[in-house]
């Protein structure tokens, strides 16, 4: 079984192409469609609760009863493991896939490699809703196809090529990283770029050439609502220093150096820091 882990609020205008893209997957194995939808203003909760009753067999739903986020997300990840599936695919509910194979060629290869602990690919980015949304861009810019564990602790620094795919593009094995999330995982800023570090520690990690997927940046997406970018760089520096106690030593010292990058971007930006 391959579950799907889905996260949505407020997000009217795309979870059609979100629940969609998961029903329209080609596949040999199963799939478990679970959608946790965090109270939203808007009409998102009635759209999925309506998908619901029209594919009981395939989609999950856990309805929060207030705006939680952190809290919700904490009971899809438990969900996700609870289904005891082999792995577990990522799509928010304002991005959507855009292949009916995705699925099927990102476990054909898993299964084929079992040395490998998560599988991406490209990925489309458009900007909707801002007053200049310029034109779609592809997220990944190098052409390797494998990744190690030291690419995805350097992937939290911009600047450079995106290393790690985008969280729409991942397909990973279920059990061994989901089933042992550290307590500070469900804190921190960036859940994502922890899961690339978590599973780069379990395995190695594939890129495939192909575009299988969408992501939409939009005023009321998390990251560009919620964080401010001083947030974000401290929260960062605070959560790669929470890798030292999941890796080996050898690593330590690249996560310095790449809390000494943020750091240097904060007392550039914000005095208060110098």
């Amino acid at each position: 079984m391959v579950v799907v882990y889905m996260p949505t609020y407020n997000h009217e205008r795309y979870i059609h192409k979100a629940i969609n893209g998961v029903l329209m997957q080609q596949t040999d194995h199963s799939l478990k469609l679970i959608i946790a939808e965090d109270h939203s203003t808007d009409r998102t909760r009635d759209i999925c609760i309506e998908y619901k009753q029209k594919y009981p067999e395939i989609i999950e739903l856990i309805l929060a009863a207030k705006n939680t986020n952190a809290m919700i997300r904490r009971k899809l990840y438990e969900r996700c493991y609870e289904t005891n599936a082999k792995y577990i695919a990522f799509c928010e509910g304002d991005d959507h896939w855009t292949d009916p194979l995705k699925v099927q060629r990102q476990v054909d290869f898993l299964e084929s490699h079992p040395e490998y602990s998560l599988c991406f690919h490209n990925t489309i980015v458009e900007r909707d809703g801002f007053e200049n949304n310029g034109e779609p861009y592809l997220h990944i810019t190098h052409d390797r196809s494998e990744l190690t564990l030291e690419d995805m602790i350097r992937t939290h620094v911009s600047g450079g090529p995106m290393l790690a795919g985008h969280t729409s593009s991942c397909v990973a094995r279920n059990r061994e990283v989901i089933g042992n999330l550290p307590e500070w995982f469900f804190d921190i800023i960036s859940a994502d770029l922890a899961l690339f570090v978590l599973w780069g520690r379990s395995g190695k990690i594939h890129c495939m050439s192909h575009v299988m997927s969408k992501h939409i940046r939009h005023p009321n997406g998390e990251s560009v609502k919620t964080y401010k970018e001083r947030d974000i760089l401290i929260g960062r520096i605070e959560q790669c220093q929470h890798y030292k106690t999941v890796l080996d030593i050898k690593y330590h010292a690249i996560i310095d150096e790449v809390c000494a990058q943020y750091g240097q971007r904060l007392r550039e930006k914000y005095t208060e820091y110098v």
